[in-house]
């Protein structure tokens, strides 16, 4: 399904970057689409002091990528490769579909779905590689608590 998968840690590095531009421009094209882009970050929706952000942080930009990426890819595309071949891609399908409307409902299927495919993708071209999925995870996390 995906040919050529990363083999040194410099293409791994290149795929996790790539992957990071592609969820954040698919980010900010998905809220400009449906013009939601004027609200508040997260840390003014919050007003963060100091104790509540650390927790925050730690929580969406830590735990979070961790707890996500083991239930949302790694386990359920190791067990599709493990059955059948074949049933990957729907597998990434559904479990992006998945992603999304738990983050945030069905808009989420547009935004945080794309990045759920986009997450599977990479985890897959980076030689089933939980910690690709999980940086870049957590990086688009970051920046998009902080930036977006």
């Amino acid at each position: 399904m995906f040919t050529n998968p990363a083999k040194s840690p410099k293409e791994k590095a290149i795929n996790i970057f790539a992957a990071t531009i592609v969820i954040l421009m698919w980010s900010v094209f998905v809220k400009i689409f449906l013009n939601i882009l004027k609200g508040p970050n997260l840390l003014q929706i919050y007003n963060l002091a100091a104790p509540k952000a650390a927790y925050v942080f730690f929580t969406i930009c830590i735990f979070s990528p961790l707890f996500e990426e083991m239930l949302f890819r790694y386990a359920p595309i190791k067990i599709a490769k493990s059955l059948k071949q074949e049933i990957i891609f729907p597998t990434i399908l559904i479990t992006s579909a998945i992603f999304g409307i738990v983050h945030e409902g069905l808009y989420g299927i547009l935004q945080a779905g794309g990045a759920g495919f986009i997450l599977s993708i990479l985890f897959i071209k980076n030689n089933y590689s939980y910690l690709s999925s999980v940086v870049t995870h957590m990086l688009c996390n970051i920046m998009i608590m902080y930036i977006l």
